[in-house]
């Protein structure tokens, strides 16, 4: 496989997601798209302090992406929230989800004292769990991972 590129999402990028909206959107999930129109609509742009957007990119194919926000659902401002990740299907258990969430979890380390997420995917729920995750004592979060 090609080498993945994780790179700081910009506005230029919006046309590559128009793919994995299609797809996540076939698997049942509608995630991708809410992060599409967020993003479109200005009211989640991953811009305040702290926060990113990462693309995983395999030579000019988007094939995966994650965020990284101040927790919306909590008035911790301590809290960091993984948000939307999302790896094509031909390229999970290739590292790619991994190698987002490691960068994620770094990027908060610089202000947060823990990251959470929410999925009600077991598949997801097991990735996270061996990433590190455990149960999440905050509300409206399934894992949590003390920094």
């Amino acid at each position: 496989m090609t080498t993945v590129e994780l790179r700081r999402w910009s506005e230029a990028d919006l046309p590559a997601l128009s793919p994995l909206v299609e797809q996540s959107l076939a698997e049942g999930w509608g995630f991708v798209e809410r992060l599409y129109t967020r993003y479109c609509d200005g009211s989640n742009r991953f811009e305040q302090p702290g926060e990113v957007l990462l693309g995983a990119w395999a030579a000019d194919a988007l094939v995966g992406i994650g965020g990284l926000n101040r927790d919306p659902y909590s008035q911790d401002a301590s809290l960091a929230r993984v948000r939307h990740l999302y790896v094509v299907p031909a390229w999970r258990r290739h590292g790619v989800g991994r190698l987002l969430v490691e960068a994620l979890v770094a990027q908060a380390r610089a202000w947060a004292q823990a990251v959470v997420l929410r999925t009600n995917n077991p598949a997801a729920a097991s990735f996270y769990t061996a990433l590190g995750f455990v149960a999440s004592p905050v509300a409206e979060s399934t894992h949590w991972l003390a920094l």
